[in-house]
């Protein structure tokens, strides 16, 4: 019995200097190899690491959503439509439809579809965080204090979308801290130019009257390609957007029209 105890109590024992030893390399160590920096260093180190972690942290909320943009795209606006047609990994919603007498257009707003962006980004806040990986490379010469961050799209232009990223930190070295927190930018997704577009059809449509494709692109040239197909329930449309520059990818918004 002696024995079994003594052998608990070297595992034991075993356990806690292990613990310790990764204790010490993850949080003690690095502060005993950061050298001694004066107050004045100290906040030049600082504020040089302010527009990198800026870079770094937009750049992670870039990565997702512009997947979140993308598939919001190809399912007309809509993240989790009610009426839909699924087409293999995408949910084409039905944005025209009869609802008795009268035709009902399902397009939402701008706004309503910054907040279906939104939705879906958040459903992807764990790929945000493990981009973001705790911010070990910068941790390895300032320390970082987090707060919750808090992500919305802040406006849909014809070929931008700009971010609102609000992520308080605190940056600290040697007694010295600075803070940073609002971090809005924009990237390139011509969704408002495909939206324009869609406006035009579902307004059409919602008349009983087929969209008048080649018309719309005589007075639109370079604009945008509208492709239609019929299917039973109704009819598909196609839109891909034609950038103005060679750097924005095209941009593609699907829906369907239910007959």
């Amino acid at each position: 019995m002696l024995n079994k105890r003594g052998q608990i109590s070297i595992f034991v024992i075993i356990a806690i200097v292990i613990v310790a030893a990764v204790l010490f390399f993850l949080v003690i160590q690095p502060q005993i190899t950061r050298p001694a920096l004066s107050a004045e260093e100290a906040q030049k180190l600082l504020a040089s690491q302010i527009e990198p972690i800026k870079k770094y942290v937009t750049d992670c909320v870039e990565k997702t959503y512009t997947k979140c943009i993308t598939l919001i795209g190809y399912q007309g606006g809509y993240y989790k439509p009610a009426r839909f047609i699924q087409f293999g990994n995408y949910s084409i919603p039905y944005l025209v439809y009869k609802e008795g007498d009268n035709w009902a257009n399902d397009l939402p707003l701008l706004a309503t579809i910054g907040r279906n962006i939104d939705e879906c980004a958040k459903s992807g806040s764990n790929d945000i965080k493990t981009c973001i990986n705790d911010f070990k490379e910068f941790k390895k010469i300032i320390d970082i204090e987090e707060k919750p961050m808090a992500i919305s799209t802040m406006e849909i232009q014809e070929c931008s979308i700009t971010i609102d990223v609000d992520y308080p930190l605190i940056l600290k070295r040697s007694g010295s801290q600075t803070s940073v927190d609002k971090m809005p930018f924009s990237f390139s997704a011509c969704l408002g130019q495909a939206y324009n577009a869609a406006i035009k059809i579902t307004n059409s449509e919602t008349t009983s009257q087929s969209f008048d494709i080649d018309t719309y692109t005589r007075q639109n040239p370079m604009y945008i390609l509208i492709e239609r197909q019929g299917i039973p329930e109704g009819i598909f449309y196609y839109l891909e957007t034609i950038p103005p520059t060679t750097e924005i990818e095209p941009y593609h918004f699907h829906f369907g029209v239910q007959r």
